[in-house]
């Protein structure tokens, strides 16, 4: 395969400004789908796009939350996914990042709002690529402005439950390939996030993974 091929990321998500009007907690937590494009090369020197991955991330504009007066634990509440990791990472009495997290960070996460990457999926012909990459670090280029800890869960798709198995992206995907027993596969992907993009455990948190865009990424930035 050609790795000259271009790639391209498009970005989608819904904001309703009557909803801050309203301080309705979900104005502040933004469900963000990206679709990943390769430009693949026709006759005539023409070119098409032809969709080869998706991701999912939430950013959680915790800082805008807490100057409206509004509860960060409703914020997260919106989805049961930010519910569920955002008690692991906030301290919402104290409206702040805990301070676990900002220690192993030598203080500089310089903001309480974060960026949940929920899921990445690439077609089975792209794989190998490194384009999961690509798409992590464009997502961190576009959003460190906003907030500067990433965060994520490692969980091969294969073992999600409720996936619309008759969904036509779904299949192409063919989870069913993976073979590897569950704790590999486990093992395999949380590997890659620490190898390959500079993700980093914290003590205390065996399912999560951290990136801090204060920092300098040799693994992220050089690839």
């Amino acid at each position: 395969m050609d790795e000259d091929w271009l790639i391209y990321f498009d970005y989608s998500f819904r904001s309703c400004p009557d909803a801050e009007r309203h301080l309705d907690p979900g104005y502040f937590i933004k469900d963000i789908s990206m679709n990943i494009f390769k430009e693949a090369d026709l006759e005539d020197d023409a070119s098409e796009e032809l969709l080869i991955g998706k991701a999912g991330f939430k950013v959680i504009y915790a800082d805008q939350a807490i100057n409206a007066g509004v509860y960060l634990s409703d914020v997260f509440d919106c989805y049961e996914y930010s519910f569920r990791h955002g008690q692991e990472i906030i301290d919402f009495s104290a409206g702040e990042i805990k301070g676990d997290i900002q220690e192993f960070f030598d203080y500089g996460v310089i903001s309480s709002n974060i960026c949940i990457i929920q899921e990445i999926a690439i077609l089975p012909e792209y794989r190998g690529h490194k384009i999961a990459v690509k798409a992590v670090r464009d997502i961190i280029f576009n959003y460190s402005q906003v907030c500067n800890l990433f965060v994520i869960q490692p969980f091969p798709m294969q073992f999600e439950k409720g996936i619309a198995e008759g969904d036509e992206w779904v299949n192409r995907l063919n989870l069913d390939k993976f073979t590897s027993p569950k704790e590999t596969a486990f093992q395999k992907l949380r590997d890659y996030y620490l190898k390959y993009m500079g993700f980093q455990q914290i003590p205390g948190y065996k399912n999560l993974l951290f990136y801090c865009s204060s920092f300098k990424n040799e693994r992220l930035d050089g690839d």
